[in-house]
């Protein structure tokens, strides 16, 4: 098993290469919006109250793996 201190710095090293990677991905959907809006394509954007709909629309699935996702990744998801 891994020491406490191990496990408090491997947890914080995979929260910064979360954040990190999320970084990445919004730039990169920034680059793919861009070129989409090059094009006849229809880009949806959802409003606060859209957005609202949606989260309430997949919390069971959600609340089904919450039993077998620790509680962090929710959280960061959550928050982000």
């Amino acid at each position: 098993t891994w020491t406490p201190e191990f496990q408090m710095a491997f947890n914080a090293i995979g929260q910064l290469a979360t954040e990190y990677q999320w970084g990445l991905a919004a730039k990169e959907d920034d680059i793919i919006m861009q070129k989409l809006a090059t094009e006849p394509n229809a880009i949806n954007v959802l409003t606060s109250e859209e957005r609202q709909v949606f989260i309430a629309a997949v919390a069971p699935v959600l609340d089904r793996y919450r039993q077998l996702i620790p509680a962090e990744i929710f959280d960061m998801l959550e928050h982000q």
